[in-house]
């Protein structure tokens, strides 16, 4: 069934609705979010976006305007808080002529000010028919923040900071878009009326094509940013960090990089194969050489213009190779000590980000369950809270921003203390793709994990992947 609409996002490129063929509609830029696997509360839709008219890319600014914090030691305590946010620049760009040519730019200090300065550029209009309640129903806009962009959402200032220039948010505008229902397995379009995009596509609803077999792509060299001793060394320090009292647990991530064989297209097919997620997407930036293939189970935030809810996962075991195992490890996973503790610190702190906003009293747990994926299976809580009267979703993504499962507690402590152990950027690993509503501030953003950050440079695809783990005082380094 998901593979069926994987097959018609190629057929549109095939046909020239779609990519580089449709620049007489809009950009040939890339947007799908896709919700892989098995019909579930958490995967009903994918949603693919069409030509876009509109983007928005946020850099990182010079170092003179955001210098690099002194070297400090938030593993020993050393916190180094930031008062008043140095502003971001924003630049509107407008697809005309066959280019991607400069609006106009927007200066703010925060993504809800980014977000809110984005109504002037969105039409307001509904779409024609519109979608279920739970997506957007009007032009809205959908892409990728960074992790970086914890610069503005928490009050740090980082040692490592992004080269000046690097890319840390895209964000197209969506006046068209494709919604594939799992339950019925329909495909309709929406869009403002006498969209004529919207008109071609529909007339290929029912298309039955079949996806390009997979070849197996030759091997690859890797480089990685630390070695297991490394690693290892990495865990002990934050395991005598959190002796001393200076934090309760912290996600350390290590990265593998090298050249990719194929384009990241394929690796987003092959991914899907075999690790298909509710919370995937593949985002493509022709004239950037930018590309993110993402295979997420995670949300970290879904907001319906009232009510919001928040999904963290934290705790993990393997998929059992028959019917008995998987029982024994998941029994083990619910009934380990480490794993609840730490799943039960996560859901509070998340707890803390949704009270920020919400109505006093109606921050609650909603469900607590185990999600079984591909490869791994997970503990995962959902968390909600209804907005107060002087929030919405977009203050919402402020305060969740970057997610706490991959993170740790307490959240500006270690996410200094991530950027120590580190030592680099995280670019958009651990970062979000979604979409939002700017006019209702519903939104659904998920959390960058098991995701490929590619970059094309002089005519070949080079990739990054991360993977990281939350450790606590009981984590065991050799493991």
């Amino acid at each position: 069934m998901s593979q069926r609409f994987l097959s018609f996002h190629a057929h549109l490129r095939e046909i020239g609705l779609l990519g580089e063929k449709a620049v007489h509609f809009g950009g040939p830029d890339d947007v799908l979010l896709y919700s892989g696997g098995p019909q579930s509360h958490l995967s009903q839709y994918s949603m693919l976006c069409g030509p876009s008219r509109k983007r928005v890319l946020v850099r990182q600014p010079s170092h003179t305007n955001i210098p690099p914090a002194q070297q400090h030691s938030p593993l020993k305590g050393e916190v180094q808080l930031v008062k008043e946010k140095t502003p971001f620049v924003a630049q509107v760009e407008e697809w005309k002529h066959g280019c991607w040519y400069h609006l106009t730019s927007i200066f703010a200090k925060s993504l809800p000010e980014l977000l809110e300065k984005l109504h002037t550029h969105t039409p307001k209009q509904v779409f024609e028919t519109p979608p279920d309640l739970s997506l957007p129903q009007r032009p809205f806009w959908s892409g990728a923040l960074a992790y970086d962009m914890v610069q503005w959402t928490r009050p740090l200032q980082l040692q490592h900071v992004p080269d000046e220039g690097e890319l840390l948010v895209i964000l197209w505008l969506v006046e068209r878009m494709v919604v594939h229902e799992k339950s019925t397995d329909s495909i309709q379009c929406h869009a403002i009326k006498g969209d004529q995009w919207c008109q071609e596509v529909s007339q290929y609803v029912e298309h039955d094509s079949v996806l390009e077999a997979l070849t197996e792509p030759s091997a690859s060299i890797e480089t990685s940013s630390m070695t297991d001793d490394q690693h290892e060394q990495a865990i002990e320090a934050i395991r005598g960090s959190i002796r001393k009292g200076q934090m309760y647990q912290v996600n350390v991530g290590r990265w593998w990089s090298g050249r990719i064989r194929e384009h990241p297209r394929r690796i987003f097919q092959r991914l899907n194969e075999a690790n298909p997620a509710p919370f995937s997407g593949y985002l493509e930036a022709p004239d950037l050489g930018f590309s993110l293939v993402c295979s997420s189970p995670e949300s970290l935030l879904k907001c319906d213009g009232k009510s919001i809810f928040t999904s963290p996962i934290k705790g993990t075991r393997p998929r059992g190779s028959h019917p008995e195992q998987e029982i024994e490890l998941r029994n083990e996973m619910v009934l380990d000590e480490k794993e609840r503790s730490e799943h039960r610190m996560l859901v509070d702190l998340m707890r803390n980000d949704l009270s920020a906003v919400s109505k006093v009293g109606s921050v609650q747990v909603e469900r607590f369950d185990v999600e079984a994926y591909a490869q791994v299976q997970h503990l995962v809580s959902q968390v909600s809270g209804v907005l107060d009267e002087d929030s919405n979703g977009l203050d919402a993504l402020q305060a969740v921003f970057p997610g706490g499962s991959i993170t740790g507690c307490p959240r500006t402590v270690v996410c200094a203390a991530i950027d120590e152990l580190e030592q680099r950027p995280r670019s958009f690993w651990t970062g979000s793709i979604g979409w939002v509503d700017i006019t209702s501030g519903a939104c659904s953003w998920n959390i960058l994990i098991r995701t490929l950050i590619a970059r094309k440079q002089r005519g070949q695809w080079h990739g990054s992947v991360a993977a990281g783990g939350g450790i606590t005082i009981g984590s065991d380094p050799k493991n």
